[in-house]
């Protein structure tokens, strides 16, 4: 067990090769892409993500948890979407303004986009969850040089 009373898993999600044990869900402290620094997310709907690549893996499947998180929650009628995972961040990118309560907020960390928060932008969040996972998201300097189409560059991935 870590210190936090979960198990530290591989991206098949296995705690130990030679016992063949799997762990996934809100127990497992998994490696997360791009960084592939272990993480935990206790969280639904990466616990359904985890336990398709468990089972892929016991039945000698799948290329490993290339999943990206995803939360969502709403207070005071203001919903806030979060994709990808991190702890710790080097800076944060905004496309509008967070006070405007319509925006997107680009964590960076060694120089990848690994999460982005936002509001009242759901169709470019929606996005960037299938950007990350295809590892196509913008690169740090294209996000500072102004407003990116997600959707577009969506469809050209």
């Amino acid at each position: 067990l870590q210190e936090d009373g979960s198990l530290k898993v591989d991206r098949w999600m296995r705690a130990s090769v030679a016992d063949a044990l799997y762990a996934a869900g809100d127990i497992a402290t998994f490696p997360l892409w791009p960084t592939w620094e272990h993480t935990r997310v206790e969280h639904w709907r990466t616990a359904q993500q985890h336990g398709r690549t468990a089972a892929q893996a016991m039945l000698k499947e799948g290329n490993g948890y290339m999943g990206v998180p995803i939360f969502w929650s709403l207070h005071f009628e203001q919903s806030i979407r979060y994709v990808g995972h991190t702890d710790a961040f080097d800076e944060i990118i905004y496309s509008g303004e967070p006070e405007s309560r319509t925006f997107l907020a680009y964590y960076i960390k060694g120089g990848y986009v690994v999460a982005v928060s936002g509001s009242n932008r759901d169709r470019e969040l929606a996005a960037v969850e299938e950007l990350m996972r295809l590892q196509r998201m913008p690169s740090v300097a294209e996000l500072r040089a102004g407003e990116i189409d997600l959707i577009a560059l969506l469809a050209q991935a």
